[in-house]
């Protein structure tokens, strides 16, 4: 076995991580947490702290961020960031069945609980429909089916083909992708909207309604933090095929680092992106008790 096949055989049966990878997803994960933050001191601080002076300075701050060119841009580049992140991962993963299949059970349920919150504790706008944790699942069990499935089931006769398909598909997600972005354009999760939406529920759109608003094409139905399949797949396909191509490069050899904060940060993200909202729910809410002294309940 050479050095490039042992240092991936390493990689794999002995999850050693890339720390740069764990580094840049736990910053992003960072990002997020930050970024909904602002969020909770616009829309929850208020009501919480009973409107005093600090919370309606720290929502109009919030307001300004919110609406500015930085958390505009700034929202794309850390989403593309991370979702080219996973597909890296994704890429050198060989349980990505598995994964995606277990992801695709966290955002349903997700979804569920967010729907229950609005439905029965009146916190209104906060179900997740189609989030960002929808499009990963998607991503990771596309790829796991179109680009492992070919070849466990011997659609190719070498492995070199495999990539030429994946390399195929990423062209045809690229235009598609292109023709969403120049028609709709691509823009920063809003979370509450006013505009009208001619459903309310998944449980009234058909399956013809859902796959065009899962791939962005049509936003028919509010979510909190929307994020469709299109143009994110190929970002994701991208990291995967880099990924790949990594692989194939017999001196790159996976080093094992010392961890830091971000780069732990970044091994547990996804227990973050579940956590931190009822995290900040709760400080805040505590923070509120004891400022006014009155228990609030939604």
């Amino acid at each position: 076995m050479n050095k490039y096949a042992k240092a991936i055989s390493k990689y794999s049966s002995r999850y050693e991580r890339i720390k740069i990878v764990d580094f840049l997803r736990g910053f992003c994960a960072i990002l997020m947490i930050f970024d909904h933050t602002m969020y909770d001191l616009i829309w929850v601080a208020g009501p919480l702290w009973g409107y005093s002076k600090l919370s309606i300075q720290l929502s109009s701050l919030a307001t300004r961020y919110w609406s500015s060119s930085l958390r505009r841009y700034g929202w794309i580049c850390a989403v593309s960031c991370f979702v080219f992140l996973c597909g890296f991962s994704t890429g050198l993963s060989r349980s990505n069945l598995l994964r995606g299949f277990r992801l695709a059970v966290v955002s349903m349920l997700i979804t569920i609980v967010t729907s229950l919150m609005e439905i029965v504790i009146n916190m209104n706008g906060v179900t997740i429909n189609f989030g960002i944790l929808h499009t990963l699942s998607f991503c990771i069990l596309g790829y796991a089916l179109c680009v492992e499935g070919g070849k466990k089931i011997k659609l190719f006769n070498a492995k070199r083909r495999a990539y030429y398909l994946s390399d195929l598909l990423t062209i045809l997600l690229f235009i598609a992708s292109s023709i969403v972005i120049l028609t709709y354009g691509v823009q920063a999760s809003a979370h509450k909207t006013i505009y009208p939406y001619p459903f309310k529920s998944l449980s009234e759109m058909s399956i013809n309604d859902y796959i065009p608003y899962a791939l962005g094409i049509y936003k028919t139905l509010p979510s909190s933090d929307y994020i469709p399949v299109l143009p994110w797949f190929v970002v994701f396909l991208t990291g995967a095929f880099f990924a790949g191509s990594i692989k194939r490069k017999r001196k790159y050899v996976f080093k094992k680092e010392k961890s830091d904060f971000i780069s732990f940060v970044g091994r547990h993200s996804l227990l973050l992106y579940i956590a931190h909202q009822p995290v900040i729910y709760a400080i805040m809410y505590i923070i509120g008790v004891i400022t006014t002294g009155r228990i609030i309940l939604f």
